[in-house]
């Protein structure tokens, strides 16, 4: 039985965490950028944050979504997801398509996210 974690992250923690990003092989520099800049906004992983790109903007919003798939992915090399279950984060990052509308989605396993695309 999985439980919900609602503990933000503390600062050194979140340090860590963007220094785990900054370092991935896995996304663009924008992507990491933009990821970084979520998890600011999240106050510590505890705040859904969700990041849209208009469609002029499309490429940007591709890059970054790619960045969280790959940067979640077994066949990638960061194990974003690992880290922050090590880190004991309420939160992890994940992506969409299409525009956020601000009402409820239901997440698998009452997952709360932070969201790119």
């Amino acid at each position: 039985m999985s439980t919900t974690k609602t503990k933000a992250l503390t600062s050194d923690q979140v340090d860590k965490l963007e220094r785990f990003i900054s370092c991935s092989p896995d996304a663009t520099e924008f992507a990491k950028k933009a990821l970084i800049w979520m998890l600011r906004q999240s106050q510590g992983m505890t705040k859904t944050v969700c990041l849209t790109f208009t469609p002029d903007k499309s490429s940007l919003g591709r890059q970054v979504a790619h960045g969280v798939h790959d940067m979640r992915s077994a066949n990638g090399s960061t194990f974003i997801n690992r880290f922050l279950d090590e880190l004991g984060a309420p939160m992890s990052f994940s992506s969409r398509s299409g525009y956020y509308t601000g009402k409820k989605t239901s997440l698998i396993s009452g997952q709360r996210d932070i969201q790119a695309g």
